[in-house]
């Protein structure tokens, strides 16, 4: 394996070099144009950054929206003195006047004061809630954490909520994974805070990790993203958590839902650097309520613990100098079951069930800001996701029928067979990464680059254990005699990636392209992969958008996929070495038309076209089939036919390429949202039309989650500042 190693470490610098080279050039030889902005902080009096301050142009009708750390960026103006108006809830209104824009610009501190003032009388600006026409991304969902949090129906969870925008489906009504655009929940990459998450539920896939209480982003392409995203096939789902509240040392709240109570802790950053921190601690109450009358009613016996979790959420940041930002970002979550149908699971027809999972994750990270036109970001990641599962049972043989039998239940007891079954398995997955993200402003070109290393080590072994009856029917069936046997597997592998995109404004203010190269080299399959891609945007009008992207995207096969896969394949080392990375070429169209300032219509096209696509090898056998009756008399053993073989295939662990497949439809929606405070009604009405099939030994198989016809319609009415109704309904064919 040394030498495998040091060709992939040879490939990997060669990935390095052509980032560095390419920005090197763009740097070098792109002529920075004066282009004319203003640029600023805004703050409260405590010095304190305000997110979400709107400034506004007020000779322009135009402005921006201040980041999690205050600053904002007005572009594209002339060389001239403007007037900014800088409002925000809870703030009062203050007017900049005879501010100078150009092309190097003094940056701006402005200073809001806190107001009592009537909430009637604040209007927000409408433009903030506006994508901006620059963004080249297409298909982009983005939803604001109330929504999450208030959403009928989703039980307070982020990709519960998720589920009821277009194209967007679920395995079923108690899941929350996502089926996006006809691929698997496998297919979707996960990331919060730069770090990539494989295992992101609760409750065994009912609820998500991500507490409401603390995101303050969330963005689900739902295809065609761009180069810095890579290893899937379908969709990003980006979620961003805040800092902590600053203003003061301690804030505590506390809120419960049908599933869990929630505790989010913050404060000012307790080391005398400006920052903060936030702890939020969640769980299940449900279980401690629905345990106790489950015993008294007679369902289960000894100690019950019912489908339940608990996990802590921790942020800390500090910024000890100017332009630097450090962060620590924890998770830690168990779910557990326990329940045991009758006093022992040596009882007849008795069923013991335990099992506990754990979720860890852990990152470092810092970002550097030299200038309003850089910036940097090095995050360092550890995940960590294990468990442990055990079933025990004792099963009627339902050959024989109770009912025929008369007795105690001890002669019962005696007469019957009973088939005896244990299965233990554990699994972990470990992962390491490391990442290192660009970006330059440089005139009418924005740069990204990045690379990074990931090393996954993961295992995966059962056991299951039966009694003498019932194992002497299995081995009697060679195909079956590996269920007696324990599996136990092993993986370890690299994964290095580089990328490099660069969105640029070829028409000012109203064509920009972004192209983009991303690079893959997976040591488990021991391939390399190139990916380009293209996002362009085209502005018709200050209201009206029109998106395109091409690109092509890769896949690796790994246990860390698995889970989302529901399915189990063997990876060890004969297996894997022989596959190639999964494949998806992504074709989409989309328009964004603003028919006023609350309402917003969307329309998207797509196509996807999938290749090489990991399925389960089949090979041809035989099978023996059961003795029949050829007679009348069933007393007559000349009227029983003998079993005899004849050929059946046999659906393998071996994974293998050995399917294709395509998706695609157009999706509608039509969005009303609250921009002024007087505003009593929000939500949308979407429909998506679509088709998703793979093909497999020349048969069109329609995909597990294909669904032609979706409505939803998503409704909330303020009916005053303290209580709010809404619906929501669906229909799928």
């Amino acid at each position: 394996m040394r030498d495998t190693y040091d060709q992939a470490l040879m490939r990997y610098m060669k990935i390095l070099f052509l980032p560095a080279a390419l920005v090197l050039f763009f740097c070098t030889t792109v002529r920075s144009q004066d282009v004319p902005y203003i640029t600023g902080t805004v703050v409260d009096t405590e010095g304190d950054p305000l997110i979400g301050a709107n400034i506004l142009v007020t000779d322009l009708g135009r402005g921006a929206v201040t980041d999690v750390d205050g600053n904002f960026r007005i572009n594209k103006l002339e060389d001239a003195e403007y007037d900014l108006r800088v409002s925000m809830i809870g703030y009062a209104t203050k007017v900049v006047r005879d501010v100078l824009a150009s092309s190097t610009p003094d940056p701006l501190k402005i200073v809001l004061e806190e107001k009592a003032v009537e909430m009637e009388e604040i209007e927000v600006v409408g433009d903030a809630l506006r994508r901006p026409q620059e963004d080249t991304r297409v298909s982009v969902q983005k939803m604001v954490p109330w929504e999450a949090k208030f959403l009928p129906g989703a039980a307070e969870d982020v990709m519960r909520s998720l589920q009821a925008l277009p194209g967007v489906l679920s395995p079923n009504d108690f899941s929350s994974q996502l089926i996006i655009r006809g691929s698997g929940p496998d297919q979707n990459l996960i990331v919060m805070d730069h770090i990539e998450v494989f295992n992101p539920y609760r409750l065994y896939g009912v609820v998500s990790m991500f507490n409401p209480e603390t995101v303050s982003d969330i963005s689900l392409l739902t295809g065609g993203f761009p180069a810095k995203y890579g290893d899937r096939l379908s969709a990003v789902l980006d979620i961003s958590n805040r800092d902590g509240r600053s203003k003061k040392d301690f804030y505590m709240n506390l809120n419960t839902s049908l599933t869990n109570a929630n505790l989010v802790l913050e404060g000012d950053s307790p080391l005398n650097l400006p920052g903060s921190w936030l702890v939020s601690m969640r769980r299940t109450y449900y279980d401690l309520i629905v345990g106790p009358f489950a015993r008294s009613a007679g369902l289960v016996d000894g100690n019950v613990s019912f489908p339940n979790f608990g996990d802590v959420q921790t942020r800390l940041n500090v910024s000890p100098w100017e332009g630097h930002k450090f962060f620590v970002t924890g998770v830690t979550s168990r779910d557990g079951v326990d329940v045991t149908t009758s006093s022992s699971a040596e009882d007849p027809d008795s069923v013991s069930v335990y099992n506990t999972t754990f979720n860890h994750v852990l990152g470092t990270g810092w970002t550097y800001a030299p200038s309003d036109d850089m910036l940097n970001t090095v995050v360092f990641s550890y995940y960590n996701n294990n468990g442990i599962s055990e079933f025990d049972g004792r099963f009627l043989d339902p050959v024989l029928d109770e009912r025929e039998w008369e007795g105690t239940a001890d002669s019962i007891k005696a007469l019957a067979r009973f088939f005896d079954v244990s299965v233990d398995g554990d699994f972990v997955l470990e992962k390491y990464s490391l990442s290192n993200e660009f970006v330059y402003h440089l005139g009418t070109h924005d740069v990204e680059a990045g690379f990074g290393w990931t090393y996954i080590d993961a295992g995966i072994s059962f056991d299951i254990r039966i009694g003498d009856d019932l194992k002497e029917i299995i081995e009697a069936n060679p195909r079956s005699r590996a269920l007696t046997e324990p599996t136990i597997q092993l993986q370890q592998y690299h994964k290095f990636h580089g990328y490099l995109q660069d969105r640029i404004e070829l028409i000012p203010n109203r064509f920009y392209l972004q192209p983009g190269l991303r690079y893959d080299y997976y040591t488990g399959i021991q391939k390399g992969y190139l990916s380009p891609r293209i996002n362009a945007s085209y502005a018709v009008d200050p209201s009206t958008t029109v998106r395109a992207a091409f690109g092509v995207y890769y896949q690796s096969p790994g246990y860390e996929k698995l889970f989302d896969n529901r399915q189990f394949l063997d990876f060890s080392e004969p297996y894997l070495t022989a596959l190639r990375a999964e494949n998806a070429l992504h074709y989409i169209l989309g328009v964004e038309r603003w028919l006023d300032n609350r309402w917003l219509a969307k329309v998207d096209l797509y196509y996807k076209d999938f290749d090489d696509l990991v399925t389960r090898d089949i090979r041809p056998g035989f099978k023996w089939t059961s003795a029949h009756q050829t007679g009348t008399d069933l007393r007559d053993p000349a009227n029983w036919a003998d079993p005899f073989l004849v050929a059946s295939d046999t659906i393998t662990d071996k994974p293998i390429n050995g399917s294709f497949g395509e998706a695609y439809g157009i999706e509608l929606m039509l969005e009303k949202r609250n921009t002024e405070r007087s505003d009593k009604f929000s939500g949308w009405i979407s429909y998506a039309l679509a088709w998703a099939q793979r093909y497999e030994e020349g048969v069109v198989i329609p995909f597990n989650f294909d669904q032609r016809h979706t409505i939803n319609i998503v409704g909330n009415y303020k009916i005053n500042s303290w209580l709010e109704a809404g619906a929501r309904w669906r229909l799928g064919t």
